[in-house]
């Protein structure tokens, strides 16, 4: 039994060990009572977590171009926004999101080929983060031939955003600048090819009919009379109408308040539109509003007229008759010699330099009309010679209110002049 003892004594005493430090030192000197245990500290504050970060990997500039195609059909898509633009032959077209398609600024669309050429991406996205959710929430879709990228939103990483490339990878760039709603690649030119040789204009609308030819020369109109067109004047409005830009108009203005033009050129093509006094062309069905308006481009009756009465250089003049009622004068002269009065012998030295600084031209500063016969017979005829041969005949009439009225160059019409030919033929009498 000793042993056992032993052995339970032995055990007790491994047991107690541990515990009789303890409760030693809840014991305190005297038999007081212990003093109560020192307060926890404490912990210090944990320093705040640093703001999560994408794991970036060195930035390397890239070659890797975004386009792997560089060829047309390019489109360019964001929300109801779309433009296409395709090549047929030598010519570039663009259609917007109407589905209208029309010929394309070749200068712009070059632009845009360079600067689709030159995009490129920068960081490569896989293996290290995800894109914000909301990344591609209204992508812009840019495809090429048969490459197609969606462009997204910016990233998490500032000045670059995302893009994601046909095959589904997804990849950093710099932003693109491009917006298919505002992206103005067409050309605007209504005769972007130009308007060729014409050589013959009808022009027809509300109480006007103007029709002006050159196919026998010079620029001439049969209507409204028969008479020496205003070259110049034809020709401004040839070149105005040849730089007609535009886009095109809701909707086509009413035929019976516009004016019809057929131009037809030297190899017989016609080219007709329609010009309407609100500022709108129309080409075939479609009708365009043009920069600056229609108002330069429909001329009044008589625009397009030679206003000048006469055109005749004093040199190829050698002898002037001026009749006056029952009164007649006649000036001649010897080679380059002043003028002098047939029947007296008086010397003219400067009236007639100024005659014909006066005749040429004789401008025209209103119209009558086709004839003069509510004017009755003329008041004052200068007939202008060369040796024996009669050159021209100018007829002048005083009217009702005291203004001028004229005919000469073998015209029809009867013009308004102002009053110093008149007053200078006066100083004869």
């Amino acid at each position: 039994m000793i042993p056992v003892v032993r052995l339970g004594a032995a055990l007790l005493w491994a047991l107690l060990l541990p515990v009789l430090p303890a409760a030693a030192a809840t014991v305190a000197p005297d038999g007081e009572a212990p003093p109560p245990p020192p307060a926890e500290m404490p912990a210090p504050p944990a320093e705040p977590a640093a703001a999560a970060t994408p794991e970036v990997p060195e930035e390397v500039p890239s070659s890797d171009a975004l386009f792997r195609e560089s060829g047309p059909p390019v489109v360019i898509a964001e929300g109801d926004a779309r433009v296409e633009v395709t090549q047929i032959g030598n010519r570039w077209w663009v259609t917007g999101t109407d589905g209208r398609r029309r010929l394309a600024d070749v200068k712009r669309v070059r632009a845009l080929m360079n600067y689709l050429d030159g995009l490129a991406t920068v960081r490569p996205v896989a293996d290290f983060g995800r894109p914000r959710p909301d990344a591609f929430a209204d992508p812009l879709t840019i495809t090429r031939g048969k490459d197609a990228v969606r462009l997204g939103g910016p990233s998490r990483i500032p000045g670059l955003s995302y893009v994601r490339r046909g095959d589904g990878r997804l990849y950093l760039m710099r932003p693109v600048s491009l917006d298919p709603a505002t992206l103005n690649l067409v050309d605007r030119r209504l005769f972007p090819d130009g308007l060729g040789a014409i050589d013959e204009i009808d022009l027809t609308g509300p109480d006007l009919a103007v029709h002006v030819t050159r196919r026998f020369g010079p620029w001439r109109l049969t209507a409204p009379t028969p008479s020496a067109a205003d070259g110049r004047a034809v020709d401004r409005w040839l070149a105005r109408l040849g730089a007609l830009k535009g886009d095109p108009a809701p909707s086509v203005p009413p035929a019976d308040a516009s004016y019809q033009v057929v131009a037809t050129a030297t190899d017989g093509r016609a080219l007709q539109l329609t010009l309407a006094p609100d500022g709108r062309v129309v080409l075939g069905d479609v009708a365009f509003e043009v920069d600056g308006g229609t108002k330069t481009l429909i001329p009044a009756r008589f625009d397009w007229m030679d206003k000048r009465v006469l055109n005749i250089p004093g040199d190829a003049i050698t002898g002037i008759q001026v009749q006056q009622a029952e009164r007649t004068v006649v000036l001649t002269r010897r080679g380059a010699g002043p003028w002098f009065e047939k029947d007296t012998g008086r010397v003219y030295r400067t009236w007639g330099e100024e005659l014909f600084t006066l005749l040429t031209p004789l401008p025209a500063i209103g119209l009558w009309g086709d004839a003069a016969d509510a004017l009755g017979t003329a008041q004052v005829e200068v007939r202008l010679w060369k040796d024996r041969n009669l050159v021209d005949t100018i007829e002048l009439w005083m009217g009702p209110d005291g203004r001028w009225w004229a005919r000469g160059g073998g015209g029809v019409a009867v013009y308004q002049i102002a009053d110093d030919l008149p007053a200078h033929l006066a100083r004869l009498f």
